[in-house]
């Protein structure tokens, strides 16, 4: 990746950096972009020879297009109990965390 593009980028980031990194970060990009490029050539492919609508469905038998259906269990309320006990700060049964600050 060109050496300009990679001084825009740590502007617009707000990060300074030196040559050696600029080369790291090239090489890095490129291989992000590379790697971006050939799954968008693979989501082309499975538009093309199958997808959701069962066109092509032949070259496309082994991809489950389908979520996995999420199933939410709670936990057991003498659970719920123990763990707002043993935290430092909780209010209405939620635990009370600290503020990160960036």
């Amino acid at each position: 990746m060109d050496k300009d593009i990679i001084q825009k980028l740590a502007q617009l980031a707000r990060l300074k950096v030196d040559d050696n990194e600029v080369k790291i970060y090239g090489r890095q990009l490129s291989a992000v972009l590379h790697h971006l490029n050939s799954l968008e050539q693979a989501m082309s492919l499975i538009s093309k020879y199958g997808g959701r609508d069962g066109v092509g469905k032949e070259h496309n038998d082994d991809i489950n297009f389908s979520l996995a259906d999420d199933e939410v269990k709670n936990w057991p309320k003498d659970e719920v109990a123990v763990s707002l006990k043993a935290a430092s700060r909780n209010e209405d049964g939620f635990i009370i965390v600290p503020v990160i600050k960036s």
